[in-house]
C-alpha cells in the first residue's frame, strides 16, 4: 500500500464590514485601533491554519485550506461580536457580506492570490512596504510578530520560494510598493562603541515613545493599559531597555510605570528566563527606516 500525500486545496474568504462606527486610521493608537485589534484576534481564531490574511478599513482576506462554508461563517458571526462585548455598542463593528472562493490548485496562482492579499494595504495608498501594515500576516511570516499567526514554514510546502528572503523579494516586488523589492530589516542593534548611558543611546535620543510603538506593534496591543499592569507586555517592554543598555532602572521604571525597585526585579525575572525580543527590534528598525533614521547615526 503505497502512503500518498493528500493534496491541500486552499479556499480565499472576503468579508465586510458595514457601517464601521469610526474611519479607520492606518497608525498605531489611532481611534478605532481597539476594534481592529478584536476584529483580527476573531479572525485568527476562526481561522487557526491559514495561511494569509489581511484587515483593511471596510473588509478583510483570509487564505486558508477548504473548509465547510456555512459552519465557517457562523462561527465568524458568532466570534466578531463576541470578541468586541466590552465596546461601547457605537464602538463595535459589525460583519457585513461574507463569500468564499477555491483557488486553483497550483504553486504559482496559490502565491499570487498570497501576494494579492499582502499588497491590499499598498494599492489603497496606506504603505509603500507590505511590512509597514500592521494587520497583515506577511509581518507574522517575516519574523515582526510575537506568537505569529502564520509562518514561512507554514507557507513554504505549498509556494516555489525557498527561502523567506525570496518570498519577500516576491511579494514586495510590485508598482504598488517598489519594483526592486523592500528590505527585510536586521533587529535594530546599537552602534560598536555606542555609550552605555541612556542619554547617548537610542532612547535618549528618539524618545521611549519609539520603544513603546515597537513593543506595541510586534504584539499589536494597542491598549496602554496593558503595559500598565503585571503582565508580559509590560515584562517585554522591560526586557527591550534591558537590551538596549538602558541600565538606569529609574528610567526604566519611569517607561513601564513600576518603581525602581520594581524594575529591578523585573531585570532579575529576564536573568533567569529571558524573553525572545527580535521581533520587537525588527519593529524598532522598521520605524527608523521610515523616519529615515539607522543604527549608525544613534551613537
Amino acid at each position: 500500500m503505497h502512503d500518498t500525500k493528500r493534496e491541500v486545496r486552499f479556499q480565499h474568504w472576503v468579508g465586510r464590514f458595514t457601517a464601521p462606527p469610526v474611519e479607520f486610521d492606518p497608525r498605531i493608537g489611532a481611534p478605532g485601533a481597539l476594534a481592529f485589534g478584536a476584529l483580527w484576534l476573531s479572525l485568527r481564531g476562526v481561522f487557526l491554519d491559514a495561511i494569509g490574511a489581511v484587515l483593511m478599513g471596510d473588509h478583510f482576506h483570509v487564505i486558508c485550506p477548504e473548509q465547510e462554508s456555512s459552519s465557517t461563517e457562523r462561527r465568524l458571526r458568532l466570534a466578531i461580536p463576541a470578541r468586541q462585548r466590552r465596546f461601547r455598542p457605537s464602538s463595535r463593528i459589525q460583519l457585513g457580506e461574507i463569500a468564499s472562493r477555491a483557488i486553483a490548485p497550483s504553486k504559482l496562482h496559490l502565491a499570487r492570490q498570497l501576494r494579492y492579499v499582502a499588497l491590499n494595504p499598498c494599492r489603497k495608498g496606506f504603505t509603500r512596504d507590505p511590512l509597514g501594515w500592521t494587520w497583515t500576516t506577511h509581518r507574522d511570516v517575516c519574523g515582526y510578530q510575537i506568537a505569529p499567526w502564520v509562518t514561512f514554514e507554514r507557507i513554504r510546502p505549498h509556494v516555489s520560494q525557498r527561502t523567506l528572503h525570496d518570498w519577500h523579494r516576491y511579494v514586495s516586488s510590485d508598482p504598488d510598493a517598489s519594483m526592486a523589492g523592500t528590505p527585510l530589516h536586521p533587529p535594530f542593534r546599537l552602534p560598536p562603541g555606542a555609550p552605555l548611558h541612556v542619554r547617548d543611546s537610542v532612547v535618549g535620543t528618539l524618545g521611549t515613545q519609539h520603544l513603546l510603538s515597537a513593543t506595541r506593534a510586534a504584539l499589536r496591543r494597542w491598549d496602554v493599559a496593558a503595559f500598565r499592569k503585571r503582565g508580559f507586555p509590560r515584562t517585554l517592554l522591560a526586557a527591550i531597555c534591558f537590551r538596549l543598555n538602558v541600565r538606569d532602572a529609574r528610567t526604566v521604571a519611569d517607561l513601564v510605570e513600576v518603581t525602581p525597585r520594581g524594575a529591578r526585579y523585573q531585570r532579575g525575572r529576564l536573568r533567569a528566563r529571558p524573553v525572545s525580543i527580535e521581533p520587537v527590534l525588527r519593529c524598532l528598525a522598521l520605524e527608523l527606516a521610515r523616519r529615515g533614521l539607522d543604527s549608525g547615526r544613534m551613537g
